[in-house]
């Protein structure tokens, strides 16, 4: 049960990053009695998720997949084509 419940709350908690809250020391105050397993493990996805940064792909890319999408989408099309 313990492992189940540090899991919900990690869940919980990396859902609240993901929206841009950092609320550590609320889980914390919150499960008092997880306090020294959660800390560690809430600070180092606060961490985490301080070092991430989104990424854009460049315009050659988006450019070069959108032309390999739409050959795959024609590959795709003349096979069925043929298998009718």
């Amino acid at each position: 049960m313990e492992k189940k419940l540090l899991a919900e709350i990690l869940a919980a908690h990396a859902s609240e990053l993901k929206e841009g809250h950092h609320r550590k020391e609320a889980y914390l105050s919150l499960f008092p009695a997880y306090r020294d397993q959660l800390e560690p493990l809430l600070g180092l996805a606060e961490r985490a998720k301080g070092l991430l940064a989104p990424q854009k792909p460049s315009a050659a890319f988006r450019r070069a997949l959108g032309q390999d999408l739409v050959a795959a989408a024609r590959q795709v099309a003349a096979q069925g084509a043929r298998r009718s």
